[in-house]
């Protein structure tokens, strides 16, 4: 099985960017920021796009068999659900905004992405708003939406 390859994100203005670019690299080429309102990649010799019109944030799995991404819908206050889709395209799960850590349901909102805490197979890293006003670094399965680790950050 091949893995993701040529993976950009396409903002509303049409730009791309790739996995590779950091924002700042981004924006020191005189691009002031726009939504991204697409993903694309190959996967399998075909070419992959997700898309939403209220904007998004995604990347790479780091087993490159997948694409997280946070999806905005829209709302005020803002909303966003955190997906999990496999190379293909196919949606392989829907993480809830109300999380399990540290033995207590936690609800809130994922707001990003980040390096993740542990080297776990099939983790990556994601930023999470609770309700109460804290903020948590979690460690997430990919395979089945668990948190493997939690650090309060805030």
């Amino acid at each position: 099985m091949s893995g993701i390859r040529q993976f950009v994100e396409i903002r509303e203005d049409g730009r791309l960017k790739p996995e590779t670019m950091t924002v700042d690299e981004f924006v020191a080429q005189g691009v002031s920021p726009k939504r991204v309102v697409q993903a694309r990649w190959e996967f399998d010799g075909r070419t992959v796009l997700i898309a939403n019109r209220f904007g998004m944030h995604a990347q790479v799995l780091p087993e490159r068999d997948g694409v997280v991404a946070l999806y905005d819908h829209g709302n005020n206050p803002p909303t966003c659900e955190l997906r999990v889709v496999n190379g293909d395209g196919s949606l392989r799960m829907v993480i809830n905004n109300r999380v399990h850590i540290n033995g207590s349901d936690c609800p809130g909102i994922f707001s990003w992405f980040s390096p993740p805490l542990l080297s776990a197979p099939g983790a990556f890293g994601a930023i999470f708003s609770a309700d109460s006003g804290s903020m948590w670094h979690l460690d997430i399965d990919a395979n089945d939406g668990r948190v493997l680790a939690a650090r309060q950050s805030k």
